[in-house]
């Protein structure tokens, strides 16, 4: 992708290995578990960039899944890529238990029928 910065042109701005990585994984899980982020990187050597995502449910904030704040944007992405992993772990977990459960009273409710 190209961009102008002040009269600049033909500034060739790469995506690295860990953003596209964070983007893909966050746009998955984004649909899945409602996800909402806010991102702010500067370009201003010493400034803090920073990564925070959280789960919405009716449109307030339910839980938080990661707040990063590093000097380097680059880092920012490689932990919010391990933050959401986790958190998908996490969510997967959560749903298997669910379903274990709802199985579990399936069964004894038939059980008790008999």
């Amino acid at each position: 992708m190209e961009i102008k910065v002040n009269g600049l042109e033909g500034i060739r701005v790469q995506q690295t290995e860990a953003e596209r990585e964070f983007w893909k994984l966050y746009k998955r899980l984004r649909k899945k578990y409602h996800l909402t982020m806010h991102l702010s990187a500067s370009v201003y050597e010493k400034r803090d960039d920073s990564i925070e995502i959280w789960r919405d449910e009716d449109g307030k904030r339910a839980e938080t899944v990661c707040r990063i704040k590093r000097e380097d944007i680059e880092e920012c992405y490689e932990i919010a890529v391990l933050d959401l992993k986790f958190y998908e772990k996490r969510m997967q977990e959560r749903e298997d238990r669910g379903q274990e459960i709802q199985e579990e009273r399936i069964w004894k409710t038939c059980s008790r029928s008999q």
